[in-house]
């Protein structure tokens, strides 16, 4: 049975976010990308506490994908040290678990 992910990442910077939501959907790694702004994050950076905005992105996809979709967004990433969560979706209707197959190109 096909096992599918949320994936997120974050960056401080709208147009990286475009650009790593449009490649994984051209790509067909994703079937969707959110990107939401105004993300209010708090982290520990190199000794010190820090508070920035940045954009959260969420893609959805399978997880045979999610080697590639890293592989392409850190690539793509402005970050010396970029978020890559990737977290299994444990309940999914099978409606939309059909459609993040096709999206994503899945042949049975």
């Amino acid at each position: 049975m096909e096992k599918y992910f949320i994936v997120m990442t974050t960056t401080d910077n709208y147009e990286v976010a475009k650009k790593i939501a449009n490649v994984v959907l051209n790509k067909r790694l994703a079937a969707c990308v959110n990107i939401i702004s105004n993300v209010n994050s708090l982290y520990w950076w190199k000794g010190n506490v820090v508070n920035s905005e940045e954009y959260l992105i969420i893609m959805k996809t399978r997880e045979e994908l999610i080697e590639k979709l890293k592989s392409e967004v850190l690539v793509m990433h402005n970050y010396e040290v970029a978020e890559f969560i990737a977290i299994p979706i444990e309940n999914l209707s099978v409606h939309y678990a059909a459609w993040i197959d096709k999206e994503t190109n899945k042949i049975y």
